[in-house]
């Protein structure tokens, strides 16, 4: 294959792509960079970043298939040194880009991709693939001018532009085929619209993807899922009077249908009556205003049992041999605050305190003096747990 000549000039629509190609092997080369040849590169990753570098639009998948299958159409590309690049299905949406051969074994600081050679390649097919196009584009134009009818009105045109070609302007042994030379030769020089480039890119050939050896062990299991999951749907979506595929069964004797037993038919209406029942007596009876006094004992009461749990621990520690032990109530704060599962103030611990004084007098005392208050642990009368539930139990039930 010839290469095409260096001064063909290229539509903005394809110096745009150049320009997305150039992006796209500046971001696999950061990536290669930062992970090694050997990391394959997400398109689900790539896209956002590509659209970053290009800066002109939102690029897409179908705009790397291109860059890619062009790349791949070159000439260039069956050479053993040149980087190859090819895009992989590992399933569930996840399409990656690939080097092909021997450059992806190796570590992080292998050779990189070429930059400049791929896209010179790039350049040279795109350029080498545009031509070729308007060529053929201009020889039909010009195949159809000379087919048509002397009533055609493209003939007419022409010969009209041809009378106007006086002997003085022609030169002496211009012939026919010279005049249509010129003519395909202005045709040539014309520029393509942007409905021209769009139909020459829709043309170019795309990458193939492939599935990855993982993907395709899993494919025949897949297979089988896809057509029992179809096979589902479409029983499903089949219409009742559709005929059934006819399965030998054994005949059965009609038996008489049970009827519904009355207390499942009335279960629904019972138990919503139970509930209106239930909330019209709430609301008919006096609810019982209590004080802040009685909401803060109701709250100490609440955590009364983790509080003293907390307490016995702290006595244990300070007990030395004898069968009670004592600490001030500042102190005793501070480490139920450290040791709470959920943060309390200093004024809930102390109402705490207060209502274990009172539920548990025989555990649990208060003393005080001019100044401070001590608490004084009794080791020997502390309450079982179910007294002590008990007791919680009954002073809540007076508070209600």
């Amino acid at each position: 294959m010839a290469e095409p000549p260096c001064g063909v000039e290229l539509p903005v629509e394809l110096n745009h792509l150049i320009q997305l190609h150039s992006s796209m092997l500046s971001a696999l080369s950061l990536h290669y960079a930062h992970n090694g040849t050997s990391a394959p590169v997400d398109l689900t990753s790539l896209v956002p970043s590509l659209t970053r570098l290009y800066r002109k639009r939102k690029v897409t998948v179908d705009d790397i298939q291109i860059c890619i299958g062009q790349l791949q159409s070159s000439s260039e590309c069956s050479s053993p040194s040149i980087t190859k690049l090819r895009l992989t299905d590992y399933g569930r949406g996840r399409v990656c880009i690939e080097l092909d051969g021997e450059l992806t074994r190796g570590s992080v600081m292998d050779r990189q991709i070429d930059e400049d050679r791929l896209l010179k390649v790039f350049e040279e097919a795109l350029k080498g693939s545009w031509s070729r196009w308007s060529a053929a584009q201009v020889q039909s134009e010009v195949a159809e001018d000379v087919s048509s009818g002397p009533e055609s009105p493209k003939k007419r045109k022409r010969t009209i532009e041809d009378a106007s070609i006086t002997p003085q302007k022609r030169r002496k042994g211009t012939s026919i085929s010279t005049k249509s030379h010129n003519i395909t030769k202005a045709k040539s020089v014309e520029v393509p619209s942007s409905e021209q480039v769009a139909l020459f890119i829709e043309q170019l050939p795309r990458a193939v993807i492939t599935l990855s050896p993982s993907l395709e062990a899993l494919t025949p299991s897949k297979r089988r899922g896809e057509l029992l999951y179809a096979e589902l749907k479409s029983n499903g979506s089949r219409s009742p009077s559709a005929k059934l595929p006819s399965t030998p069964t054994k005949k059965i004797k009609n038996l008489p249908s049970p009827s519904p037993s009355p207390s499942a038919s009335s279960r629904g209406s019972s138990l919503l009556d139970r509930i209106r029942a239930k909330q019209a007596a709430a609301a008919a009876s006096p609810k019982k205003q209590l004080s802040k006094q009685e909401l803060a004992r109701k709250a100490a009461l609440s955590r009364a049992s983790e509080v003293l749990d907390i307490i016995t621990l702290i006595a244990q520690e300070k007990r030395r041999g004898d069968s009670t032990a004592s600490m001030s109530l500042s102190s005793l704060v501070q480490q139920v605050q450290q040791s709470v599962r959920t943060p309390i103030g200093e004024d809930e611990i102390c109402c705490v305190v207060d209502t274990l004084a009172d539920i548990a007098q025989e555990y649990v005392k208060i003393v005080r003096t001019a100044s401070m208050r001590y608490i004084t642990i009794n080791h020997h009368c502390k309450p079982s747990t179910k007294l002590l539930e008990e007791r919680i139990s009954t002073a809540t039930a007076l508070l209600t």
